[in-house]
């Protein structure tokens, strides 16, 4: 959630990357909305992550982590390098294509729930979600 920028004194260009700069700058009011979607989830994460970032330093496993690291015997997560853990029960696949509307996200064997959806999947398969901005 840090989107500050480094400070040049107020020349052009600017580099300020405030969600509300941007906006003005690009001409796209949504980023304003889709900024404070996401940083209201943050804020919901907040006691999630501090539980998980204490767990890490007591087990010296990583908050954030590659698939490989809790499916080592599933060869297939080798395939998706972009798509971690976040603690132990967070699954992250960040969408990296602009403008992309749906996207594939492969789920290592087990029970697996869509947290935007409620949607209930079992692993060891990829599935396809739209992916609104």
């Amino acid at each position: 959630m840090q989107y500050h920028s480094e400070f040049n004194h107020h020349q052009r260009p600017l580099r300020d990357r405030a969600p509300w700069h941007v906006a003005e700058a690009t001409g796209d009011e949504r980023l304003v909305l889709v900024f404070k979607r996401f940083a209201d989830l943050r804020e919901r994460l907040v006691g999630y992550l501090a539980e998980q970032a204490d767990a890490a330093v007591k087990t010296d496993q990583p908050l954030m982590r590659p698939l490989f690291f809790d499916h080592a015997d599933d060869p297939a997560v080798w395939e998706h390098p972009s798509q971690f853990m976040l603690g132990d029960d967070l699954r992250i696949n960040p969408v990296i294509r602009p403008g992309a509307h749906t996207w594939e996200t492969y789920l290592p064997q087990g029970r697996w729930v869509d947290v935007w959806t409620g949607t209930e999947h079992l692993g060891g398969r990829s599935v396809t979600r739209e992916v609104p901005l």
